[in-house]
């Protein structure tokens, strides 16, 4: 029994060394994407300080995470594929303003939402922004040695995810106001609205790694 109690000691020892290790690695990729985002409002005006309280809202920036990680699991390095992974990030963001102007919502982690902080009117074209921006990243790609078809794929990858989002959304809504969603509909709607981005993500990272067909 001292035995038996000695290795799973041991074990749990090593499950805390992994998991610090693990966390070590996030935390490093998080502050690259916090980095990133940081950079991507640089003007002095106040939709991008808006836009840079809406970035900075704490999220836990597990769609680029998970951009990043793929990309470097595949080809060894990541910053290539950081304008994409910061595309996820800056979709997401413009989706939870949406979502908190949908709900009428007022606070959102115990933060005031963009709508309660600036008004509907700047809270729609904060999320204007946030989108707008997707594009700006896209095109950082331009000087890269990303192939056009590369490149295509990525555009496709996050324009799709974010129609599918809208389309989850657009349904969970109606199906709302019907009163009428079963659970195969409301699991659908989580595809749609959360699992199209995760995915997209994912892909995309695959993609920038240059990764073949079957991946990706």
């Amino acid at each position: 029994m001292a035995r038996y109690s000695s290795d799973l000691e041991r074990e749990r020892e090593r499950e805390k060394t992994h998991a610090g290790d693990l966390n070590s690695v996030l935390d490093r990729y998080k502050a690259i994407i916090e980095k990133g985002l940081s950079e991507t409002y640089r003007k002095d005006s106040w939709l991008s300080k808006a836009a840079m309280q809406a970035l900075q809202a704490g999220g836990k920036r597990l769609r680029p995470l998970i951009t990043l990680l793929v990309c470097e699991a595949i080809s060894k390095s990541y910053e290539e594929a950081l304008p994409v992974a910061l595309c996820y990030e800056l979709a997401h963001s413009a989706s939870l303003i949406q979502d908190d102007i949908i709900d009428e919502s007022s606070l959102r982690h115990s933060t005031p939402t963009a709508q309660k902080r600036y008004g509907l009117s700047r809270a729609i074209l904060l999320s204007d922004s946030l989108i707008f921006e997707i594009f700006a990243q896209l095109a950082r790609y331009k000087d890269s040695k990303i192939t056009m078809e590369r490149f295509a794929q990525l555009v496709g990858y996050v324009a799709q995810a974010a129609k599918l989002a809208a389309d989850g959304e657009f349904m969970e809504l109606a199906l709302s106001a019907e009163r009428n969603m079963s659970e195969a509909d409301y699991l659908k709607t989580v595809a749609l609205k959360t699992g199209s981005l995760f995915a997209a993500a994912a892909a995309s990272g695959a993609v920038v790694a240059g990764a073949g067909e079957e991946i990706t």
